[in-house]
């Protein structure tokens, strides 16, 4: 079989073409050589392997060539990220079978041999690896909804549920103001100290004791108020506004 590899990849698909030494394999860094070559064969190639990422970036449609000569070459993308891994060869076999079909002059199963062997090489992790579209994504880490971009989406929906709670509940504003300071604390405990150092940057002077009996009244307020599963928790360190 002659087959020719287009792709941005040439020294990939050398490494694939040395697996399969007895067809005689044409390599080319982009379609104009290719192409080139193609119109002054008399015999077109056997098969075209593709680089996918030359599906939307070269001018050339390799479709509309062969409308234009009016021949169909069996084609094929080698790192088509859309295939399962394992099913490449049946997944290329079944592609050609049903679309525009084998050369008739030439064995279905020598296709087929060549795809399994392509498929080998590809998934190989070692090549895999180099291959644009060939690499697994990285399994999604379960603390994912901490990433930034989640979180702050997270936060500001948790803001509106404690803006809505202030609201429903008549949360007075001095006893608001100390839940968006836990609140903001994201699971870090304050202190009395802490709480009442905050209160000062915001220009509100208030004493430890002061502090302790709003706390305690903001407990009572979320305790009366269950469904908002939020109560307020002490630790050695300080204290938490926890969901529960």
């Amino acid at each position: 079989m002659v087959i020719f590899f287009i792709t941005f990849q040439p020294e990939i698909c050398h490494i694939i073409a040395d697996h399969i030494p007895d067809h005689s394999c044409y390599v080319f860094d982009g379609f104009d050589g290719a192409i080139s070559v193609m119109q002054n064969m008399k015999n077109l190639p056997d098969l075209l392997v593709l680089d996918y990422t030359m599906h939307n970036h070269e001018a050339f449609d390799v479709n509309e060539f062969m409308d234009i000569v009016k021949r169909r070459i069996p084609k094929i993308y080698y790192n088509d990220p859309c295939i399962i891994a394992g099913t490449r060869a049946d997944h290329w076999d079944f592609l050609i079978r049903y679309s525009h079909g084998y050369k008739r002059d030439i064995d279905p199963k020598l296709y087929y041999d060549v795809f399994e062997r392509i498929e080998k090489v590809i998934e190989d992790p070692d090549i895999s690896q180099y291959i644009p579209l060939m690499q697994k994504p990285k399994p999604l880490p379960k603390d994912f909804y901490v990433t930034k971009m989640y979180k702050e989406e997270s936060m500001k929906d948790a803001y509106n549920r404690l803006i809505s709670f202030k609201i429903r509940a008549k949360v007075p504003e001095n006893l608001f103001f100390l839940m968006e300071l836990l609140y903001r604390s994201q699971g870090t405990p304050l202190s009395l100290e802490e709480l009442q150092k905050q209160h000062e940057e915001d220009s509100r002077f208030i004493k430890i004791s002061s502090l302790k009996c709003q706390i305690s009244k903001l407990r009572r307020i979320l305790e009366d108020n269950p469904e908002f599963k939020y109560t307020i928790i002490k630790r050695k360190n300080g204290y938490l506004l926890l969901t529960i």
